[in-house]
């Protein structure tokens, strides 16, 4: 079900934002380079929180084995996936409200 929730805001949140982006390349104004600046740098946010959370489910699982409990190689690798797209995942959707909220490009 959140793979569908997913899918659906990334196709809402491109909708918005492409034609905000062709408005900004033919008529620049300073609050479409606000807009596309927060579009790259929200990125890079989900990004460096991504990997931290992998690293931390990578920990997570490193400590269970040498405190001799068992881990399943797919289960670690599963929760390491999640917890890296979770911060993407989580902007997509709030921007997916935000945008369809918006008046103008």
């Amino acid at each position: 079900m959140r793979e569908i929730e997913n899918a659906i805001a990334a196709a809402q949140v491109l909708s918005f934002r492409l034609p905000m982006l062709w408005a900004m390349a033919f008529s620049p104004t300073p609050e479409r380079r606000a807009e596309a600046v927060r579009m790259i740098a929200e990125k890079q946010m989900a990004v460096a929180e991504g990997l931290n959370a992998a690293a931390l489910s990578a920990l997570a699982t490193w400590m269970k084995l040498a405190s001799g409990q068992s881990v399943s190689a797919s289960t670690a690798a599963s929760r390491m996936v999640k917890a890296a797209t979770r911060p993407g995942e989580r902007r997509m959707r709030a921007n997916a409200r935000r945008l369809s909220r918006r008046r103008k490009v």
